[in-house]
């Protein structure tokens, strides 16, 4: 990985006289943070998070810790601190996620393959397949070049 998040990138280079171009980033991050917090309070709404998990502070954890990841994959000219980040964040989420009971019909093996979320029940590489070819997909796939 040579190339770190291009808004990040804009974010790290804006001096104190470019005003606009840093709340037009901040905007830019907020939208992607408000957008991770919906996912996480539609999941909460569902009875798959637990009541505990506060969805603002969980949207800004995974955001911080991706763009700390590319920021320094881009230094070091590699994909692995994504990737450890990526394994870690979900780790981070999983820690939040409802483990219920099986009904008395229902194995209880795939019970829990239903019951946890589509985006934490998939392979980490597999989640990033669904993402198309955009940054953060080729970034852990080490496919980012310049």
């Amino acid at each position: 990985m040579t190339r770190g998040c291009p808004f990040g990138t804009l974010g790290n280079e804006v001096s104190a006289n470019d005003e606009l171009i840093r709340r037009d980033v901040s905007l830019i991050f907020e939208v992607i943070k408000q957008k991770l917090a919906a996912f996480f309070l539609k999941e909460k709404a569902k009875g798959r998070l637990a009541k505990r998990a506060d969805t603002q502070r969980m949207a800004d954890f995974c955001l911080a810790m991706i763009q700390g990841a590319m920021l320094m994959g881009k230094i070091n000219r590699s994909s692995q601190p994504v990737e450890a980040v990526a394994r870690e964040a979900v780790a981070h989420v999983k820690s939040y996620v409802v483990k219920s009971e099986p009904r008395a019909h229902e194995p209880r093996a795939a019970f829990h393959r239903a019951r946890v979320t589509p985006l934490l029940a998939v392979p980490l590489e597999s989640k990033f397949d669904t993402i198309g070819t955009g940054p953060l997909r080729r970034a852990v796939h080490g496919t980012v070049s310049v």
